[in-house]
C-alpha cells in the first residue's frame, strides 16, 4: 500500500497525490509504454498489458482498504482526484504554480517541482 497517501490517521492529498491517486503507478505505466517505443518485442509487448493490468488490480484492492480506513474523506478523494491519468486542467494549475514559484523564488504550496513540455 503507498505509505506515501496517508500519515498516521490523516489522509494526504497534496502534491503528486493532488494530481493522481496512485503516482508511483503512473509512474511505471510510463516506463512501460516508454519500453514499449523504445524496445518492441514481442516480449515486452505481451507482458505490458499484464503488468499493467496487475497494477490496476493492486490499485483497486488498496483503494477498498483506504474506503475501510478512512471513510468518506477517501470517497470524496477518489471523486476528486482521477486514479492514473491526470486532468489536464489539474496539469496546467500545477505547471503556473511552479512556473510562478520559480519566478518569484518561493517554495511551491503543495505542488513538487512539476514539469510539462
Amino acid at each position: 500500500m503507498d505509505q506515501n497517501l496517508f500519515y498516521g490517521d490523516r489522509l494526504q492529498t497534496g502534491g503528486l497525490c493532488g494530481i493522481v491517486r496512485h503516482p508511483q503507478y503512473t509512474g511505471i505505466f510510463l516506463v512501460i509504454f516508454g519500453q514499449l517505443v523504445h524496445w518492441p518485442t514481442i516480449l515486452t509487448l505481451s507482458l505490458a498489458p499484464v503488468i499493467v493490468l496487475t497494477y490496476v488490480r493492486l490499485a483497486r484492492r488498496e483503494e477498498a482498504r483506504l474506503i475501510k480506513q478512512f471513510g468518506e474523506a477517501y470517497r470524496k478523494y477518489m471523486q476528486r482526484v482521477p486514479m492514473f491519468l491526470p486532468r489536464w486542467r489539474d496539469m496546467r494549475r500545477a505547471r503556473a504554480r511552479t512556473i510562478s514559484c520559480c519566478a518569484t523564488g518561493k517554495r511551491p504550496g503543495r505542488i513538487v517541482a512539476l514539469s510539462i513540455s
